[in-house]
């Protein structure tokens, strides 16, 4: 079973006197903060020595590095990272020991790229988890987010009855974010990354479809309580700052999303693509800001960017033709992809645009949400009262808009699934196989790399999909759960408890 872990300063200190016991070549010297790492494969504990001229650091901010060393311990399944940060003059880094230099020994942390250790039946796979602190969170607008208030967590708080409610209403600084990363993604080209509260349940759908075309793939908020879409912004921070090096980042939902492209043909169609940031589109506007519909010479410019797609994703064989439609004009949260740095600089604009309304009550809760583009406070204050909630597609239109406005050509719309494709209710006649096996729309001749079925009507999409084609987007096992899952409830395998999903009802 999982298992509930505090990551303070005490727990830290305690883990450190006790590996430094156990390993001789740990150095009690050693003053920099610990990354404790816990593989739920490995049953040796090794322990890895600073190296100064070896290491590269990987943080948050460019303005100053941290040293650090960090010690592998044996665990199982639920195990834990706890990563270690400093304060700066730009709030938190975080550090991690990555880099072409890194000490011989370290490569024994490698154990296979999410070859081994999968157990769909068994909810195990090959992979680490780590456990992001408060800490990193602190100095940003999240750190008033619910997800860090005590006893919001129910899995994780253990009991919280103690409390005032004056205490409830503040962070509780021991709580993390936990991060669940497959075994190859520290050497990955490209990582696929999702945020799911239950892996057991549904959360597996992105896991097993990236199991399946070799994809690596880093999952945040396994275990936790859902508050909002600000918990899938707060994770894709967390896993994105668990990632090393610049990967091309692929970003999707996690319970509806399928994929049928490996990393390569994920790269090959970025790279031609020639943008640094792609939004996955839908067909509406949601939520609906009005004021975007008469943003005509934005709406031109994202569609002439759009055209620049060209034939990337054309579905293979002489019977099948682009037609020249684009469907999706609009960005959809549900997928979108880029370099990780990219993607930082998405999440940092999200943030520098986040605002509540002059009138918000601490009782209101978070209330934080994006202000629209070309807005300014006093328009968002009088023209937006409505807006309370935060909704991470308005944010990512936001950011959109304010790329249009910029005239930026190197943030596209990928509009008729070129890559990303959201697929709605389209009906499976609409959808073929060509000539090399790949599922493409009739609609736009592309044979799109990752499918999201993104409204309720299109979620039953995802046992079509494993029934028509069944080599294609999941793992054996995986299809055979996904076609015993019910079809109120598509792919969702009913919480931690049941049979295997192999197993026959």
């Amino acid at each position: 079973g999982r298992r509930s872990t505090r990551t303070d300063a005490k727990h830290t200190r305690e883990g450190r006197e006790e590996m430094a016991t156990s390993h001789a070549t740990t150095s009690a010297e050693e003053a920099a903060p610990l990354l404790l790492a816990s593989s739920s494969t490995s049953a040796n504990a090794h322990a890895f020595r600073r190296d100064e001229s070896g290491l590269e650091t990987s943080s948050s901010s460019a303005s100053s590095s941290c040293k650090r060393y960090g010690i592998l311990a044996a665990a199982g399944l639920g195990a834990l990272f706890v990563l270690s940060s400093s304060k700066t003059n730009s709030g938190v880094t975080l550090t991690t020991t990555r880099g072409g230099g890194r000490p011989e020994h370290v490569a024994s942390v490698k154990l296979g790229s999410f070859e081994t250790g999968y157990d769909l039946d068994a909810n195990a796979f090959d992979g680490d988890v780590w456990h992001v602190p408060f800490e990193f969170y602190r100095d940003t607008k999240w750190a008033q987010a619910k997800f860090w208030r005590p006893g919001s967590n129910a899995d994780l708080d253990g009991d919280v009855t103690m409390l005032s409610e004056e205490e409830k209403m503040h962070p509780d600084e021991k709580k993390y974010m936990p991060v669940f990363k497959s075994k190859g993604v520290d050497s990955a080209p490209v990582v696929v990354t999702a945020h799911a509260t239950n892996l057991k349940s549904n959360g597996w759908v992105i896991l097993d479809s990236a199991k399946k075309n070799g994809l690596e793939i880093v999952i945040s908020g396994n275990g936790t309580t859902f508050h909002g879409f600000a918990d899938k912004m707060m994770g894709l921070k967390a896993a994105l700052h668990s990632i090393p090096g610049n990967p091309i980042i692929v970003n999707a939902d996690a319970t509806d999303v399928l994929l049928q492209c490996g990393p390569e043909e994920f790269q090959k169609r970025f790279e031609q693509a020639d943008a640094d940031f792609i939004f996955g589109g839908e067909t509406q506007l949601w939520p609906e800001i009005r004021k975007y519909f008469d943003m005509e010479d934005e709406q031109q410019f994202k569609r002439e960017m759009s055209l620049t797609f060209g034939e990337i994703g054309k579905a293979a064989g002489d019977d099948v033709e682009l037609t020249g439609e684009h469907p999706n004009v609009w960005a959809n949260a549900g997928s979108f992809m880029g370099r990780k740095e990219e993607l930082i600089k998405y999440i940092e604009a999200t943030e520098n645009r986040m605002m509540r309304h002059n009138d918000w009550k601490e009782e209101d809760g978070f209330g934080m949400t994006c202000k629209p583009a070309a807005t300014t406070d006093e328009e968002f204050n009088n023209v937006f009262p409505g807006m309370r909630q935060f909704d991470d597609q308005e944010c990512l239109t936001a950011f959109q808009m304010q790329k249009l406005i910029e005239r930026s050509q190197r943030h596209k719309l990928d509009a008729d699934g070129s890559i990303l494709f959201s697929a709605g209710g389209a009906p499976m006649s609409q959808l073929g196989q060509d000539a090399n096996g790949m599922v493409y729309n009739k609609q736009t001749g592309k044979a799109s790399c990752l499918w999201h079925f993104n409204n309720p009507s299109a979620k039953i999409r995802l046992k079509d999909f494993a029934n028509a084609y069944p080599t294609k987007f999941l793992t054996e096992v995986g299809r055979g759960a996904m076609l015993r899952t019910p079809d109120e409830h598509p792919g969702n395998r009913n919480g931690e408890v049941g049979p295997a999903p192999s197993e026959s009802p």
